[in-house]
């Protein structure tokens, strides 16, 4: 008889809270603060399983009445159809992960800005599998929340905020409409994700709503921890933006290929459509439209958009190349179109790792409807050397770069300038499993 099954995995990582001299006090506090947080979500787990037990025991009951009404045969029969097996094939199972890390350290700029840290960030995945036995590359079923307190721009982030610390939170699950599953193979329609985000930095407030939808994907699962190859077909992911001003973006991909093997060990993801900021999103509570975003005086664009990332092993180094444009409405309200160029590789002897990324970046951005626009280059790289000392993470980076964040504090940032910066942190896990 087909079997039924659900998987569910969580991940969590605390709050980010800066400080400008961090003490074994801000520690303390940190760790406390993500003990409550982390009591909240135990909580909300234990519940969940509950919840779920009960549902599973009805489930069973269920079953071993059709079981007995139907007979074996009979029962197979009914669920041997496409429709019948989409239907049948849903989470009925939970795994569950979860950790968070504290962090103490300081970061310096070549202009003499010394600023201490003391934080703690976090995030939780929840993810609905069909194999309890093992964990399937390829979850139908998806719920996530991420937050970050306090956190500063590095000096290779893109222009999206004011030169100060920034406190975060966003939400959201996946789900399709139907799902299939035959051997490796994994077949959806209609997949939607909706979610929300909350950026707050200094008095300025930007709330995102996220509605993205995958009218057909196929991904088929390989073995060990090697990459699923996917197709997704007719991708739509949409973006309204609240705060300072409304916006709207659009990504549209009429095709996006992932895990496409290229030769030696490495993957290639691949997808090219369009971008722009024209339309409206209606923001729904209880059934009932609260609020329509639309792109207020701003200048209507429809350009293309594309993102590759070659990734994989190289000689035992892993590597990361990638090229992207994207779109998005900063938190001080201007509408972003970036190309971007990246490139990333990292080893690992023992208890010690060592990474070394770079990038170059064209910048573009407007602030009202008559604004001609603006444009800068971007471009730089770091260098981050970690070691495992017990349970304790200990990181030293370097970083140099033509950035927008050059200068830790200000206001937003309106033209670019080189910067170098160098930092040393202590971090350890708070909660679950220290990575080894």
């Amino acid at each position: 008889m087909a079997r039924r099954h659900l998987t569910l995995a969580v991940l969590l990582v605390a709050p980010r809270v800066a400080s400008a001299e961090p003490t074994g006090a801000d520690l303390a506090e940190a760790l406390e603060m993500a003990g409550a947080q982390t009591a909240a979500i135990d909580a909300a787990i234990d519940q969940s399983v509950a919840t779920t037990s009960r549902w599973l025991a009805a489930w069973a009951a269920t079953e071993a009445a059709e079981d007995g009404a139907l007979g074996r045969a009979g029962l197979d029969a009914a669920y041997s159809g496409w429709w019948d097996t989409s239907i049948q094939d849903v989470p009925t199972a939970f795994a569950i992960d979860a950790s968070s890390r504290a962090e103490l350290g300081y970061t310096i700029s070549r202009r003499g800005e010394l600023r201490g840290i003391a934080t703690s960030g976090g995030a939780v995945t929840i993810r609905g599998m069909l194999e309890p036995e093992a964990a399937d590359q390829v979850a139908p079923f998806e719920l996530t929340a991420s937050y970050d307190l306090e956190r500063r721009p590095a000096l290779t982030d893109p222009r999206n905020g004011l030169r100060a610390a920034s406190t975060s939170a966003s939400a959201s699950v996946r789900v399709p409409l139907i799902y299939y599953r035959s051997g490796r193979n994994r077949h959806a329609f209609w997949e939607s994700r909706l979610g929300g985000a909350l950026t707050q930095q200094g008095d300025r407030v930007l709330q995102q709503h996220h509605f993205d939808t995958r009218v057909y994907y196929y991904c088929r699962v390989r073995a060990g921890t090697a990459s699923p190859f996917c197709i997704d077909a007719l991708v739509w992911n949409a973006t309204g933006v609240t705060g300072v001003d409304k916006a709207l973006i659009h990504e549209l991909y009429p095709l996006r290929l992932a895990g496409v093997p290229v030769g030696l060990g490495l993957g290639l993801d691949v997808a090219a459509g369009g971008l722009t900021n024209t339309g409206s999103m209606t923001v729904s509570k209880d059934d009932q439209p609260i609020q329509t975003i639309t792109s207020e005086d701003l200048p209507q664009i429809f350009v293309g958009a594309w993102d590759a990332r070659l990734h994989g092993p190289v000689g035992g180094a892993g590597f990361e190349a990638r090229w992207r444009r994207a779109g998005w409405v900063s938190l001080d309200g201007d509408l972003t179109i970036e190309d971007r160029a990246s490139a990333s590789i990292s080893v690992r002897a023992g208890r010690t790792s060592l990474a070394l990324s770079g990038f170059v970046a064209d910048t573009r951005w407007w602030t009202t409807m008559a604004d001609p626009g603006y444009q800068a280059r971007t471009g730089g790289g770091e260098l981050t050397v970690g070691r495992k000392i017990a349970d304790l993470d200990v990181v030293a980076t370097v970083g140099a770069a033509r950035s927008f964040y050059a200068t830790m504090d200000g206001g937003a940032p309106t033209d670019t300038g080189l910067g170098v910066r160098g930092g040393i942190s202590i971090s350890r896990p708070i909660w679950g499993q220290p990575e080894e």
